[in-house]
């Protein structure tokens, strides 16, 4: 039989997975910015999205979001 887990262990394990939450997060919006940034830059949605591994329309949404911010 195994020994139940501390409370200690367990506030550990909540804080890792806490960690790779927010690390998941910082990911999506750095995607997104680099995204928009190649958008800028003229390169197709098509190409963003095979590179990226993502659908097309998936990158369309991030895009058409970066020209909704844009005050130009």
């Amino acid at each position: 039989m195994t020994a139940p887990l501390t409370e200690a262990q367990v506030e550990r394990m909540f804080a890792d997975m806490n960690d790779v939450i927010r690390a998941g997060e910082e990911m999506r919006r750095l995607r997104a910015e680099m995204i928009r940034l190649f958008a800028d830059l003229g390169w197709t949605q098509d190409r963003i999205a095979r590179l990226t591994g993502m659908s097309q329309p998936a990158v369309s949404k991030q895009v058409a979001k970066h020209k909704g911010d844009d005050p130009s």
